[in-house]
């Protein structure tokens, strides 16, 4: 039943196939006479390509021109519903004509054009392409009247019309085939029924009883055809196999004889090839090992080639290979810091054709990279610094690092290059901060300090003397504060440029900061006096060259200043050390800025002596404010009718054993060294003291004034601490009068009328001390929280023979009255100068004519026995109101 169905299987397949090779034998035959269809008018689509053509050549129309064609063939597009488009091309593929007008002009740029020009024959394509739909698309040549090849006419059909035809022609064939073979296949099949489905299933039947083995009941099938041969073949084998079964039972025992022994010789030659595959299995295992070894070796080689390449060409630094003394190989990095475009500039070269022909240490840049080379090549990696040379011509410094290495079997010298120009401006301009002043670009402390040190080394060879001159310009802070640190800058500036001018060459000047400057002259000679006599001139040149008028931006007219000298000469390195010698020079300085400045002084031992002393002075200090060894000495201040209004807490310092020391001399000190802060504080506790204790009773309308330094002042705790002393204290605020000079508030205004402004809210007053000195202007005056205004002593004292000083005072008292402030004089001594102050509307006075500075305990007994009687107004009388 299985072959049956098999052979009607076979049978239908072989049919489908013939009926697939048929249908696609029919449709190919009808695709390659569809170009002849179309030239002849197949198909029924309109008139026939030749025959137009035809018709054209009839009427006579110049072909040769192609012109005229286009109407005609206009004309059959209308006509023919088929006909997609249609255009007229030249031999170079130009289109002269084309039914959508925008497609004149362009070119048929194609394989069939170009075959169509060449064979001069009609040609077709499928699926062409216009406006988004597919055509069959046929070229025609045109030939004129000589039959001369002049152009060629393109029509597209849409494929539609024509593959509607062609399925509807092989629908019909196949239906025609379809029912022959349908017949033949059922008349087939019957006949393979009858002649082979039948003998085979008995055969197949025979063969499965010889298989189970029944040898007895054969099948003998009287057919002269291949199925009786296979029937008689069956019965000869069942024959042949009932034989050999036989004499196979009878030789059985035989061969199992044999495999018996056969199997004893096999496993003592087994047992000799195992010992043989051993030892074969661990050579082979050693050579394989020694191949994969190779192997690896190969491997790693060639990816540290290739990574070594890559490496190279990536590298953020310029590469070269030398090989002996040209170069073989350069990475871009190194073309874009050379300046070339190409490797072949380079390859070839030798490191000198790259390089100024000196080098920075004037030998020869051929020669010298040679060597370099050379000494790599024998000690191994190599690194200095070279001047190269860009394509430019432009030399740059560079860092060259020269390493041996082993390439592809060469020995090569791998190079890397570093451009270090901007490391070494950054050295310059270290090296310019290290040892030179930014500002006036002179030499600063250390390059002076150097260069002296020299100096003295240098006369100690040639005993001859030098001179120190430092110099200091006076009341330079009044131009910062007054115009502001720019023109003070400008004037250094100038001051520098100034004191090169008055110096020789080999001299050195340098600034050691702020306004002071240094100069040192060399080479003046052995003999000491002459030396200083040449110091001296130097020195009085450089000080009138700085008191010239310096020209300031902004300003029309010259800004002066002057300058105080100090000068020390010194001879050798085994005399005293440099910072003796600058301090020899200070000395010297101070000195000079004590004579009234603008003066020229040199240092002499007496001058160490006092410098001694001020130093056994500090000392002493330290220890007089650990042992609170300081009190409050209080001076009356008075109105016009000598009553009392105050005091003004001065401190004084006595030493052991009942000497005392001038504030004069140690208040300056103390502002210098720190201790003004613990000092200053003292002040305030004594003085908020002796507020309390006159709380009671007449005394409670007094004030008491305290000074206050300017580093106090702007210390940052300030505020915190006056108000925590006041609130421990006890008292009104209002007693407590805070005297302040000119000089602490002009350094930082807004600084200073900040924390004033805060204490003014507090409750306490501000009293500004020395005001005058300071020249201090009107505006910044109405900033602060000013209360009373005290005429320094300075202007009081020759008030009435020195109209200059009468002058200030007046003015002063004017200014004072249209800012509506309180003002006192002090150092008042005599009635004259009372007098005068009281005519020009003065009414509070302070000095020797009213008393003198003395302890709290003498005047309480003053006041007790009624030599100042208290003013009944508690605050002093204003300008104008008395």
């Amino acid at each position: 039943m299985r072959l049956n169905r098999k052979i009607l299987l076979l049978t239908i397949s072989i049919l489908a196939l013939s009926l697939l090779v048929s249908s696609a034998v029919t449709v190919r035959s009808f695709r390659n006479n569809y170009t002849e269809a179309l030239l002849t008018g197949g198909f029924g689509i309109g008139h026939s390509i030749n025959d137009v053509l035809s018709e054209m050549l009839a009427l006579g129309l110049p072909l040769d021109s192609l012109s005229g064609m286009d109407r005609r063939l206009a004309r059959v597009v209308n006509e023919n519903p088929h006909i997609a488009y249609a255009g007229i091309a030249d031999l170079a593929g130009s289109t002269l004509f084309h039914s959508h007008p925008r497609l004149v002009g362009r070119r048929f740029d194609d394989e069939v054009m170009r075959r169509s020009v060449q064979s001069q024959a009609p040609l077709w394509q499928l699926y062409r392409r216009f406006d988004g739909h597919d055509y069959y698309d046929v070229s025609v040549p045109v030939f004129d009247a000589d039959d001369a090849h002049v152009g060629v006419v393109r029509l597209g059909f849409p494929i539609r019309v024509v593959d509607d035809k062609v399925l509807e022609a092989v629908t019909h064939i196949l239906l025609n085939v379809l029912g022959t073979f349908a017949v033949i296949a059922l008349l087939l099949n019957l006949v393979l029924r009858r002649v082979v489905s039948q003998p085979v299933s008995q055969l197949s039947a025979y063969a499965g009883r010889i298989a189970d083995g029944d040898y007895d009941h054969p099948v003998r099938i009287r057919s002269g055809d291949e199925v009786g041969q296979l029937s008689a073949s069956l019965i000869r084998m069942a024959d042949s196999l009932r034989r050999h079964i036989d004499a196979l039972e009878g030789s059985r025992e035989q061969l199992e004889q044999q495999v018996e022994e056969r199997t004893r010789e096999l496993e003592g030659a087994n047992a000799t090839l195992q010992a043989r595959n051993a030892s074969l299995t661990e050579a082979i295992a050693r050579e394989r090992a020694l191949v994969e070894q190779t192997r690896r070796s190969e491997r790693a080689l060639r990816e540290s080639e290739e990574r070594f390449r890559r490496m190279f060409e990536d590298s953020g630094d310029a590469l070269f290979l030398l090989e002996g003394h040209r170069y073989v190989e350069c990475n871009q990095t190194c073309l874009g810091m050379l300046g070339y475009t190409a490797p072949s500039q380079l390859i070839g070269r030798h490191p000198g054709d790259i390089s100024p022909p000196r080098q920075a240490d004037h030998s020869d840049s051929y020669l010298r990279a040679e060597e370099w080379i050379d000494k790599a090549l024998k000690v191994g990696s190599t690194r200095f610094e070279w001047q190269h040379r860009r394509n430019n011509g432009e030399a740059f410094p560079t860092e060259v690092l020269l390493t041996p290495i082993d390439y592809s079997g060469r020995r090569l010298i791998h190079v890397v290059l570093r451009d270090i120009t901007e490391r070494k401006e950054a050295e310059a301009q270290i090296h310019s901060l290290a040892f030179y002043d930014p500002l006036t670009s002179l030499a600063n402390r250390r390059l002076f300090l150097d260069r002296l040190q020299r100096a003295r080394a240098i006369n100690d060879r040639t005993e001859n003397h030098g001179a120190l001159m430092l110099l200091d310009l006076d009341h330079f802070k009044t131009l910062n504060d007054t115009q502001g640190h720019d023109a003070g800058d400008q004037l250094l500036v100038q001051v520098g440029e100034r004191l090169q001018r008055c110096v020789r060459g080999h001299d050195t000047v340098a600034r050691l900061g702020g306004d002071e400057f240094v100069v040192m002259v060399e080479g003046l000679g052995d003999d000491r006096v002459r030396a200083a006599q040449s110091a001296e001139q130097v020195a009085e040149t450089v000080r009138n060259a700085l008191d010239q008028p310096y020209l300031l931006q902004g300003q029309s007219e010259g800004y002066h200043i002057s300058c105080s000298v100090g000068v020390t000469l010194f001879h050798g390195a085994g005399g005293e050390s440099v910072e003796v010698l600058l301090k020899h020079a200070d000395l010297a300085l101070y000195r000079a800025k004590e004579a009234g400045r603008d003066a020229i002084r040199f240092f002499d031992p007496q001058m160490q002596a006092r410098v001694d002393a001020r130093a056994q002075l500090e000392k002493e200090l330290h220890r007089a404010v650990r042992d609170q060894e300081f009190i409050l000495h209080y001076q009356p201040q008075v109105d016009v009718g000598g009553r009392l209004l105050g005091v003004e807490a001065l401190l004084r310092w006595s030493r052991a054993g009942g000497l005392s020391i001038s504030p004069d001399e140690f208040i300056p000190l103390a502002e210098e060294n720190g201790l003004i802060l613990p000092l200053g504080y003292v002040v305030l506790e004594q003085a908020c003291a002796c507020i309390a204790a006159w709380s009671q009773g007449a005394g409670a309308r007094l004030t008491v004034a305290a000074n206050v330094s300017p580093r106090q002042l702007h210390h940052p705790d300030f505020v915190e601490r006056v108000i925590e002393i006041v609130s421990a204290s006890g008292i009104d605020p209002g007693r407590l009068k805070l005297e302040i000079t000119e000089s602490a508030v002009l350094g930082n205004l807004d600084e200073a009328a900040a924390r004033m402004t805060a204490l003014r809210d507090a409750g306490m007053q501000f009293s500004l001390d020395d005001f005058g000195t300071g020249y201090a202007s009107l505006s910044n005056l109405k900033r602060l929280p000013i209360a009373q205004v005290k005429i320094d002593r300075s202007f009081v004292r020759d008030i009435i023979d020195d109209p200059n000083d009468a002058a200030i005072v007046r003015a002063i008292l004017g200014m004072t009255r249209s800012l509506d402030m309180e003002v006192i004089a002090e150092g008042v001594e005599s009635s004259a100068q009372r007098d005068f102050l009281v005519d020009n509307g003065c009414r509070v006075f302070q000095g020797y004519l009213y008393g003198r500075p003395m302890p709290l305990a003498q005047l309480d007994d003053l006041i007790a026995a009624g030599e100042y009687p208290i003013a009944t107004t508690p605050k002093p009388l204003r300008l104008g109101l008395a």
